[in-house]
């Protein structure tokens, strides 16, 4: 089996929808025939964000948003 390693850093408020659209449509669906991995880079984002509540925040509102679109919960 096939398998994807992306991954998106949370350096922003939340998801746009270039976001969907590029990114998380197409992973969504090629993970019913592939074995898909999604890692969020927070030290990557470092370079962007400096406050570390604002990092925190950003990430947990991205995994949130991750765990809606694959229907995790």
């Amino acid at each position: 089996m096939q398998k994807i390693l992306t991954w998106i850093k949370p350096t922003w408020s939340g998801m746009h929808l270039g976001n969907y659209l590029w990114m998380f449509k197409p992973l969504i669906e090629n993970s019913k025939w592939k074995d898909s991995y999604l890692m969020i880079a927070d030290y990557h984002s470092l370079t962007s964000v400096h406050d570390s509540k604002v990092l925190n925040k950003n990430k947990k509102r991205l995994l949130c948003e991750i765990f809606l679109l694959f229907q995790i919960i």
